[in-house]
């Protein structure tokens, strides 16, 4: 179906969603299929803002390295990275509070894109998603799953009698139809599991806007000091040598960041297959 993965390897909405219908040879029904594909493609989009480019946003950052990570980690992670690049001073990376962006001088350039990506990210998150849209898409493409589920037996039996001379044709063609149905009750699944951490998000991201001040950064000092202590550079690591152990993503730095890549790889390799 071009859109699985090992469970291990990519768990629920972390799968790219295949939209790619192939025709049954009812007209009717293939309009059908049509339409969903386009909502489909929606919903992919939404899930990559929602779940691939937040995993980024948690890797780059350092945020990964929580066993939950989550945007307020993520900016914490920010600073204690911006903080090492400015030699632990806190006041000199830079925020710059009229545009929301991080310009000090001494900033990294890894550190610097990660903090700016982040804040970037959570400032335009509700401008993504509109409510109206969201149960627009969860209904419509819940109405074709439950008309196709519901008339299966009687699609099976039409395209049996339309190839009566041709059974194998026949048996490709309801293979379709199964597999079409499958694809979209796997999007709809995803639908409502993304709508869930859409709502965590938009709930969360004004806090996070609201902690983006200079007092609230010193107030990391304490960990930017620990960080410094650490001879470690980029971000996994300094998180990792942060925080406390028991909120630690498995049981070094290095299975960490090779969790993250063989995500990543997985995701890729997904999304090389769905797009053939």
């Amino acid at each position: 179906m071009g859109c699985g993965g090992s469970k291990e390897i990519l768990e629920e909405c972390e799968k790219p969603l295949c939209s790619k219908m192939d025709r049954v040879e009812l007209e009717d029904l293939d309009g059908i299929f049509s339409k969903c594909s386009e909502i489909i493609n929606q919903i992919e989009q939404k899930r990559q803002i929602l779940v691939d480019d937040l995993i980024d946003n948690y890797y780059n950052t350092g945020a990964w390295a929580y066993k939950k990570p989550d945007p307020d980690k993520a900016l914490e992670c920010c600073i204690w990275k911006l903080g090492v690049d400015n030699k632990g001073k806190i006041s000199e990376i830079g925020f710059n509070s009229e545009c929301s962006l991080f310009e000090g001088n001494c900033n990294s350039e890894n550190g610097n894109k990660a903090a700016n990506d982040l804040i970037n990210y959570m400032k335009n998150i509700e401008n993504l998603f509109r409510q109206e849209e969201k149960d627009k898409l969860k209904d419509e493409l819940t109405e074709i799953v439950e008309q196709v589920s519901s008339n299966m037996n009687n699609y099976i039996k039409e395209i049996g009698e339309k190839c009566e001379s041709n059974p194998m044709k026949g048996f490709k063609l309801c293979s379709n139809l199964k597999c079409n149905l499958a694809k979209a009750s796997l999007a709809l699944n995803c639908s409502k599991d993304l709508w869930g951490k859409m709502n965590d998000l938009l709930a969360s991201a004004p806090k996070v806007m609201k902690k983006c001040t200079h007092e609230n950064f010193e107030l990391q000092k304490e960990y930017v000091e620990k960080a410094c202590k650490s001879n470690e550079t980029e971000n996994l690591p300094i998180a990792w040598f942060v925080i406390p152990s028991n909120s630690r993503r498995g049981n070094t730095c290095k299975a960490a960041d090779e969790e993250y890549c063989t995500k990543l790889k997985a995701r890729k390799l997904l999304f090389s297959k769905i797009n053939k």
